[in-house]
């Protein structure tokens, strides 16, 4: 790896900048984190998903292989909010940085999913979802 100042008549390769890319995101270790999931699906090796900050519009993807399985909850859905020790993994062959979850702890209901179930219970008190007032397809 190729730590020399990158220059216009020394410019670094591609593979060298991923290179320093993921030497200096290792040294960050674990991390724990918090969020809200917005998507996860099973695999073969795994369960995959994003994890989406509570305050501002970012995620990142996560991965929960096999191993870890035991260290997270086995229920886990779209609209919860959880705190994760991860380490940040990134990938140098396409430059695409997730989560590889350690241990995940569910803390409650997602801001959106929790916005949602207030709207929905303020339309139902409104009557709107009455069966009279359903039109048929």
């Amino acid at each position: 790896m190729n730590a020399e100042a990158s220059t216009l008549e020394k410019p670094w390769s591609v593979a060298n900048l991923t290179a320093q890319l993921k030497a200096y995101i290792d040294r960050l270790g674990l991390v724990w984190v918090e969020g809200e999931i917005t998507q996860i699906s099973n695999g073969k090796m795994g369960r995959f998903g994003t994890l989406r900050d509570l305050a501002e519009e970012t995620a990142m993807g996560f991965s929960i292989w096999a191993s870890a399985a035991d260290q997270v909850p086995a229920e886990l859905k779209a609209g919860d909010r959880v705190i994760a020790l991860a380490k940040v993994d990134f990938w140098k062959k396409n430059g695409d940085i997730k989560l590889v979850i350690q241990q995940m702890r569910h803390v409650g209901l997602g801001d959106l999913l929790e916005k949602l179930e207030k709207l929905r219970a303020k339309l139902a008190a409104e009557g709107l979802f009455a069966p009279e007032r359903k039109e048929p397809l």
